[in-house]
């Protein structure tokens, strides 16, 4: 355990944040945890399901009130909750709260005896609740159950399979509905089984006093998991366990806290109370969708950056006050603070330095003159100069230091800067010797660094800065030199932009000076000061003050500043600025960091809050995006309208019927009374990356003319909103200044009583009255008394006209409805008979035109994709007209109010009506100038689900009674069953095509692949035969100049011959001859041309070879069935192969005598030179390639063998797919041993291939002597 510990020494401890009882308001006690895909977190505790977005915290209660032991989600985003005696899930109601509602009253009344439920399980659509008795599976709205044997409270879904460990039987798995024993599972009869996590293959076993175990799938076989932390994992009673974001394995315990070990079973690491933890017996752990690492405590609940690249050292580590300096020595990292220096040991912790008591600021290295590669570790504290040894400090020099440095020009001095003057110690002997002083202005020294030009520059708190030079440092020692002259300050004059806090930095031989104002140079030529303009572009142009700048070994700068940590990345031109990694260390600007820049790319940063370590190694991505959320609407009576969570409707038999949306539905969006138009709106972030420092920026649409600033307030108000509509948008960024998704909340504010066009009809209306009253209330008394009489007798016959009136109405009305009950059902007859959408439209109008008033008519079916309602046939006055489409969110269209609300829409005076339905009238375009006066609007629904509208409409008012709207209603049902029928016929003929299309595709597609290979091998085939021919044709074309020269010139000497023999005895032509023969070399003449007629010979016969070799080969496409020789053909794939082979490649061959084999030979071949080809490309220089054939069994036996690279089990298996090759793209289709393999199949015959990486590939193929 001691030398695990010793590996994370210098680790240091993840960020930890700790959520208290008191926080979240809830109880102690926490048993699960899940996210939605809002990002919204969700845990178990003891008083119901707890909800976090970030800002705040709500408790969701079950229906019993009892503990919630378990949590899981399924793709659709329902959270499913296991409880004490009860389980259910989550739906969101229209008011956005989200609310439990249970499953048990599907259960028997025998299914009811259960008690925790203490784990949920998703697997696909079915749901797993588990408790020690009892295990039920919700699946398409029902339950099933399976009694459990003493089940431990633990089961798992790992490779999607169910585990779970029973006391008689050890591990079982569930197979097709039913728990069966998994062999060798018997291990666990008598241990429990607290974790199982996915292993590669494999699966990660961590049981509850014996520690981990590897259960192998496939072999069956369980093993004790090797693992240095075995021995600490054994005593810790493991209770849960995850796979970490980066694959890492994290354990919870009840008694060691957090342990995370890698996939070799090192301990990377270990939290428990004394490191930050606030409670070290933890009940569940879930990796979030950012990597970080949630944590449920018996007493909490707790959140670690567990793949963060930066960790900490602080309090907790032994390290006290605010630290000033870092640096390492003897491999040792020491860290100075405001109350003391420290050193890190074996147990990750730092321990106080002795001798040291006081406020300590450099560290610093000194290279010991004439030791080279030895060092001491110098401290400069607030009394003195102390030198460090192991945990000892020893003090050389007393004194309130400021700054030291160690110039290369005197390398046994050490510069040391106090008040008002500089000091020179000297190491002899090893001691430390004062020798002299340069006095200075009264100023405090801060900082102080040497060039390379013999100067020391020097950085005071507050008057400027200044070189000194020091060449003349030896007569100074000596009297001769006073060195006043060697002194000089620069100011503002000089470029100094600001004379405070100054500090000296040397990179690469150049001196810079980091200011309030930015980073400058000295430029020596003008002996001032500049701002450094790579510096500057990098920072574009932002003042900023760096008081840390450090190189490390890829000539990047790391740096600390008033604004933020960084690095300046070194670019062919300058720097690049890089600044997000380091967001999450935050420091309060006031404050000033120091850093380290150590080996193997870590970086330390000193601050008032602890050490923190950067491995820039960590591929880190912090570029998650995250969702905005709207949390809460209230309107000013503290009414709150909206809760959280938005709406949709859940797909999939269920009796869940709605999940979590993250946008807001048109039945979510209110329209709210005058009254009540002042808001509040609360709202979160789900980056849960130190939360706090998340900004949000928020806008009212219809009221805000821009964005507002950035800040940290998470509500917003509005007070006294006019009428109209609004849409309040909200968006954040995280610590990394990354931008979420944005939110919004769209809602309507209506005008108050007395400015709605009502109102003004009223104040119109009153004003007239008013009038007339005044004007002719007094002049009319006579004139009405005399008319009251005729009046009374005129509205008494009134009355009984419109009673007769209504008589007949009402006679007329039951003989109508008489008639329309066999006309509908004629009617329905005649739509339900077609298939045709435009027939049935066409259809319905002609009928209803019979029934009703119906100047307009029309069908919207409803697009889902396009969220829209689409009128593809519709009439006026017997016109078709153009097809038109509304948008759902088209809030003033009474037809998509009709489809939103599932309501019917029933209007006899258009402008009276209408705002019953809408609140701002939008006319219909028509195929005239009128448009509708009385009209209809039913919903069509089709097994439960609203499909369309069917609208009627009339040009004249009062058109409609309610019986038309009963004729409608039964005419809707019969259109939606007609409509059903359409959509089953047309999506079955677009099947029928689809899968049409797709078979030809895939035979044409077949054909070309088959043919691309054939073509490819072709070519291969004719390089080599080229090659081959062109060999034996050059040694008989050379044989042949040869022959004729030699021919010449023995016809040359025969012609002297013959004046010879014609009886020319000249002794002239005699010498002549003799000459003749000795220029021509009769002799070499009559020795050459044999050899010339043999390499003809052999020239002639090597091309007759190739040509039969040729000819055998190329049987490619031959479909009848041969006898050929196997042996033969191998031989002549050899041949055309033998250019490829050259001389670094020997074949050796080992042919039985075969019989002729009954076969394609054309095809074999193609075979032969797929599998021959591959071997001379898998030996790289020179090597082997074994034939061998034989007769066995009554088969013929190829093997075929290279001393190739050969290959690993999972290239082995690949081979014969389609389309997979090893080389690179555009060299080769990957199709070669597939159609091989295809092939041999056709012969009847088999092919094996037998390979290890290192040690070749050999392929063996088995033939039928006759296929037939």
């Amino acid at each position: 355990m001691q030398e695990a510990d010793a590996q994370l020494r210098e680790v240091g401890l993840p960020f930890i944040k700790n959520f208290t009882p008191k926080e979240y308001n809830a109880n102690t006690q926490n048993w699960a945890i899940i996210q939605d895909e809002r990002g919204v977190m969700y845990f178990g505790n003891n008083k119901g399901v707890l909800e976090y977005d970030g800002v705040s915290w709500k408790l969701i209660p079950i229906n019993n009130k009892s503990i919630v032991r378990s949590l899981a989600i399924n793709d659709e985003g329902v959270i499913f909750v296991g409880a004490v005696g009860e389980f259910g899930y989550l739906e969101p109601n229209q008011e956005g709260d989200l609310a439990y509602h249970s499953l048990t009253h599907l259960l028997s009344k025998e299914e009811h005896a259960f008690s925790d439920i203490w784990t949920t399980l998703v697997k696909g659509d079915e749901v797993f609740f588990q408790s020690f008795n009892i295990m039920f599976q919700y699946k398409n709205g029902k339950i099933k159950s399976w009694p459990l044997n003493n089940a431990y409270h633990r089961s798992f879904l790992v490779h999607n399979k169910i585990y779970l460990r029973q006391d008689s039987t050890g591990l079982m798995v569930m197979e097709n509905d039913s728990l069966i024993p998994v062999k060798n599972g018997k291990l666990f009869q008598k241990e429990e089984i607290s974790a199982m996590v996915p292993f590669d293959e494999k699966i990660l076993i961590g049981s509850r006093n014996r520690g981990l175990f590897l259960y192998d799938t496939q072999q069956h076989t369980i093993k004790q998991f090797d693992s240095p932390v075995n021995e600490l994992l054994s005593g810790s009673r493991i209770y849960h366990g995850t796979v970490l974001a980066n694959g890492n394995i994290a354990l919870a315990t009840l008694k060691e806290g957090l342990i995370v070990i890698d996939r070799n079973g090192n301990l990377l690491l270990h939290l428990d109370e004394t490191k930050g933890l606030q409670y070290q017996i933890i009940y569940n752990l879930y990796s979030d969708s950012n990597g970080a690492l949630w944590i449920a405590l018996a007493n909490g609940i707790s959140k670690v950056d567990v793949i963060s690249p930066i960790t900490v050292f602080d309090q907790i580590s032994g390290l006290n006050g605010g630290i000033l300096a870092i640096n390492r020595h003897e491999d040792r990292l020491y860290v100075s603070t405001h109350q003391s220096v420290f050193v890190l040991n074996d147990n990750s912790r730092f321990e106080q330095i002795t001798n040291v008591n006081t406020q300590c600021w450099e560290l610093t290295k000194f290279n010991i003159p004439d030791e080279p590669g030895k060092q001491k570790l110098l401290l400069t504290g607030s009394d003195g100069l102390y030198e460090i040894s192991g945990t000892r400090a020893t003090k050389v020099f007393s004194g309130r230091i400021g700054a030291i440095c160690n110039s290369p020009l005197f390398p046994d001095r050490l510069f040391v800067g106090l008040i008002g003057e500089v000091v020179s110690l000297r190491y002899a002997d090893g001691k430390w010797q004062k020798e002299g002083k340069i006095n200075m202005p009264q100023e405090e020294i801060r900082s102080i660094k040497p060039d390379n030009y013999g100067n020391i520059w020097i950085g005071t708190l507050y008057g400027g800065v200044f070189k000194m030079n020091i060449h003349d440092w030896e007569a100074h020692l000596a009297g001769r030199n006073d060195m006043t002259g060697s002194i000089r300050r620069y100011g503002l004059a000089e470029g100094i932009p600001t004379l405070n806090w100054n500090y000296f930095f040397n990179i690469d031989n150049e001196v810079l000076v980091t200011t309030r104002k930015g980073i400058y140079r000295y430029n020596s030529d003008k002996d001032i000061f500049e701002k450094h303009p790579l510096f500057d572009n990098a920072l574009r142009h932002e003042e900023r003050w760096i008081y840390y700048l450090n190189k490390d070994n890829k000539g990047n700068l790391w740096f600390d500043s008033d604004k933020g940590k960084g690095m300046f990345i070194k670019t062919r031109d300058g720097y690049s600025l890089e600044e997000s990694q380091f967001k999450s260390i935050v420091v309060s600007p006031e404050n000033q960091v120091t850093g380290y820049t150590d080996r193997d790319g870590i970086l330390w940063f000193g601050t008032p809050d602890g050490l923190f370590r950067y491995d820039s190694k960590y591929n880190y991505n912090n570029e998650h995006l995250f969702d905005v959320l709207i949390r809460k609407v209230e309107t000013a009576n503290d009414s709150i309208i909206f809760k959280g969570a938005y709406l949709s409707n859940y797909h999939g038999p269920s009796i869940v019927k709605h999940r979590v949306s993250t946008s807001q539905p048109v039945s979510m969006t209110p329209t709210l009374a005058y009254v009540n138009n002042s808001m509040s709106f609360q709202f979160a972030a789900t980056a849960f990356e130190h939360e706090y420092g998340n900004l949000y920026s928020y806008k009212l649409d219809g009221y805000d003319e821009s964005w507002s600033a950035w800040n940290r307030e998470t509500k917003k108000e509005y007070t006294n909103l006019p009428e109209g509509n609004y849409t309040f948008k909200v968006k954040a960024k995280n610590i990394y200044d990354i931008v979420g998704k944005e939110a919004s909340y769209s809602f309507a504010v209506l005008p108050p009583w007395y400015r709605t066009p009502y109102a003004y009809i009223a104040y119109l209306f009153a004003t007239v009255g008013f009038l007339y009253l005044v004007v002719n209330g007094y002049s009319n008394k006579l004139k009405k008394d005399n008319l009251r009489l005729e009046t009374i007798v005129q509205n008494r016959t009134a009355e009984i006209s419109q009673q007769k009136e209504k008589i007949e109405k009402q006679k007329n009305a039951v003989e109508k409805s008489y008639k329309n009950l066999t006309t509908l059902s004629q009617i329905g007859q005649s739509i339900t008979s077609t298939l045709d959408l435009k027939s049935i439209i066409s259809t319905l109008y002609t009928s209803i035109n019979t029934l009703m008033e119906s100047d307009s008519f029309g069908v919207g079916l409803v697009n889902e994709e396009n969220n829209t309602i689409d009128f593809k046939y519709s009439y006026e006055s017997g016109i078709e007209l153009p097809a038109f489409t509304q948008p759902l969110n088209a809030t003033n269209k009474m037809a998509v109010w009709c489809f939103n609300n599932s309501t019917e829409v029933f209007i006899n005076d258009l402008q009276e009506e209408y705002t019953r339905y809408i609140s701002t009238l939008d006319i219909e375009p028509t195929a005239g100038a009128r448009h509708s006066e009385s009209l209809i609007y039913l919903p069509i629904k089709l097994k439960d689900k609203i499909i369309g509208v069917i609208t009627v409409q009339s040009f004249k008012r009062q058109a409609y009674e309610p019986f038309h709207l009963d004729i409608l209603r039964t005419l809707a049902a019969y259109t939606a069953i007609a409509l059903d029928n359409s959509y089953a016929y047309l999506r079955l003929n677009e099947i029928n095509e689809e899968l049409t299309t797709t078979l030809e595709d895939l035979k044409h597609t077949q054909t070309q692949l088959v043919q691309s290979e054939k073509m490819a091998s072709l070519g291969q085939l004719t390089a080599g035969v080229a090659h081959e021919i062109n060999n034996p044709i050059n040694f008989v074309s050379a044989g042949i100049d040869s022959l004729s020269t030699n021919y010449q010139d023995l016809s040359e000497i025969l012609q002297k011959y013959a004046l010879l023999e014609a009886g020319n005895n000249n002794s002239d032509l005699l010498l002549e001859i003799d000459q003749l023969k000795k220029e021509l070399d009769l002799d070499y003449l009559l020795v050459e041309i044999p050899q010339l007629l043999e390499s003809i010979k052999a020239g002639a016969n090597r091309t007759t070879e190739i040509i039969k070799s040729l000819r055998n080969f190329t049987r490619l496409d031959e479909d009848s069935l041969k006898k050929a020789n196997i042996n033969e053909g191998l031989d002549s794939t050899l041949v055309i192969l033998r250019n490829q082979m050259s001389d670094r490649i020997e074949v050796v061959k080992e042919y039985e005598d075969l019989p002729p084999v009954n076969c394609y030979p054309g095809q074999l071949n193609q075979v032969f030179m797929n599998i021959l080809n591959n071997a001379i490309q898998a030996v790289d220089g020179p090597g082997k390639i074994m034939i061998k054939t034989m007769q066995q069994n009554g088969s013929i036996m190829i093997r075929i063998k290279d001393t190739g690279k050969g290959m690993s089990d999972e290239l082995k298996q690949k081979i014969f797919e389609p389309f997979f090759t090893t080389k690179d793209v555009g060299e080769g289709t990957g199709l070669g041993l597939s159609i091989s393999y295809g092939i041999i199949e056709k012969h009847r015959g088999k092919i094996e291939v037998e390979s290890a990486p290192g040690k070749g590939t050999e392929f063996i193929i088995q033939l039928p002597l006759n296929l037939n």
